[in-house]
């Protein structure tokens, strides 16, 4: 990982992402993982320490990029820091 002191992790935003097959986890349901869709694919997610917001579709994320090994498998996994879901009209 090419970053740690003095060159942080980057951070991204994606605008109006899909959210599909949502699953809580944790003893209280205290994080979350899903699917989620947008132009660029389909990414697994999780989100530790946040509550679902049941009913959203959509919604807009802030997230890191992190390699998730499961398995004897690798993959890209977004960790989700935050979300705000997207009114439709």
């Amino acid at each position: 990982e090419p970053f740690g002191v003095g060159n942080p992790q980057p951070v991204f935003l994606t605008k109006d992402v899909y959210i599909e097959n949502v699953q809580l986890m944790g003893k209280n349901e205290e994080h979350f993982r899903a699917k989620l869709k947008s132009k660029g694919g389909t990414w697994d997610a999780v989100a530790f320490r946040q509550t679902w917001l049941y009913g959203t579709i959509s919604a807009d994320i802030i997230y890191t990029i992190n390699t998730d090994y499961w398995g004897g498998k690798e993959r890209i996994r977004l960790n989700l820091l935050d979300y705000s879901p997207v009114q439709r009209s």
